[in-house]
């Protein structure tokens, strides 16, 4: 009972409404028909070792044409290597040559960064060799080639945002237009009564908050930004990508079925984090909600309210930060988040309603990404 007082003032302090009834007016729906024909995609992606097999399967897909990628440079890659990274993958396949440019290198707000281990990774690639693209990023903010992408759209476009969204909530400050130009957001972040996962042994054993999930604490003013553009939202909460966790098994069938650069790619990234497969702590989070693109039916969905928790604390001497800008990107001094709830994702009559996906179905999932990475 404590707790739950304790965890429904810091809710009041954020300004986050919960609803006696919220979760009683949950709602369970059908997933949409998949699309047909060729489906004008963007990638808004961190560049962690989860985004490279998403970015490979739309970029293999027969029905998905992806007309840009976005880096965000404040998630687990530096933007730096994340983007080049990111050019490199996209250029081992057969969409290669579309653009690719980063953002901001800090969260719109806040001081959330991941470990610097797990960054050094991610700028590596963890070592596993890809073939050198010739060229490089575009030299447009990521902000900015978002909007340039969406606005010469002639169709509507889905967004697959599978990092920290500060490059799509930045875009949609900019330019309002834009929202008339997508179809829908889908979005890997948060928890809705799954267990949050920033606690890591080992890693983060003293961070303070034990229940978000790493893209929404990251940024948690972008992640509510999104949410609240009134845009239509696909979220893809650890409800769901609980369901696909990556297992030996599955490192065994990539390796099996490697054909090309791409298979054969992230065949040795698997290889090369057997450690974290064994750990039972890595699973398919971003490449479930690329799928979801022309594959609903990977998931089992509920309408719901969903906001985001945001509250702030004064700094302590003992809080260990990185080194950040004073001031934030819009010129406003930067603000420390409450170390405990900022960040989480609740079910409140004050957020938007988004179609989440609370369950998914891991053997056509899985088939279906080995065979179109290797096609």
């Amino acid at each position: 009972m404590k707790l739950r007082k304790t965890i429904c003032a810091a809710l009041l302090a954020a300004g986050v409404g919960i609803s006696s009834s919220a979760a009683a007016a949950i709602t369970t729906v059908a997933p949409a028909a998949a699309p047909s024909g060729a489906t004008p995609v963007i990638i808004d992606t961190d560049m962690a070792i989860d985004d490279w097999a998403a970015m490979l399967y739309l970029l293999h897909h027969k029905d998905v044409k992806v007309l840009g990628v976005t880096v965000t440079g404040a998630g687990e890659a530096h933007c730096n290597p994340g983007a080049q990274h990111a050019v490199d993958l996209v250029d081992i396949t057969p969409q290669k040559g579309i653009p690719v440019a980063c953002g901001d290198a800090e969260p719109m707000d806040g001081f959330a960064v991941f470990p610097d281990e797990w960054r050094k990774g991610a700028d590596t690639f963890y070592d596993v060799p890809v073939p050198a693209a010739s060229r490089g990023p575009d030299k447009r903010h990521a902000a900015q080639l978002l909007i340039d992408l969406l606005m010469a759209s002639k169709t509507k476009v889905k967004l697959v945002v599978i990092g920290n969204a500060t490059n799509v909530a930045q875009a949609l400050l900019k330019q309002p237009k834009i929202k008339q130009k997508i179809e829908r957001i889908y979005m890997m972040a948060g928890s809705i009564y799954a267990k949050g996962n920033i606690i890591v042994p080992g890693f983060t054993d003293h961070y303070k908050n034990k229940t978000s999930e790493w893209n929404v604490l990251i940024d948690p003013v972008a992640t509510r930004i999104v949410l609240q553009s009134k845009v239509p939202v696909t979220l893809v909460p650890l409800d769901g990508t609980n369901d696909v966790k990556v297992t030996p098994d599955d490192a065994k069938a990539f390796k099996a079925a490697a054909k090309n650069a791409s298979g054969e790619f992230y065949s040795r990234v698997l290889d090369k984090n057997a450690w974290f497969i064994d750990s039972g702590e890595y699973y398919f989070w971003d490449l479930l909600t690329a799928t979801l693109v022309t594959h609903p039916e990977y998931c089992r969905y509920q309408y719901m309210n969903v906001d985001v928790i945001v509250g702030y604390s004064p700094l302590t001497n003992g809080d260990p930060l990185p080194q950040f800008s004073a001031k934030r990107w819009d010129g406003q001094m930067r603000r420390n988040f409450d170390p405990y709830f900022t960040g989480q994702t609740v079910i409140s009559d004050r957020g938007p309603e988004v179609q989440v996906c609370m369950r998914a179905t891991p053997e056509p999932f899985k088939r279906d990404v080995i065979q179109t990475i290797n096609q």
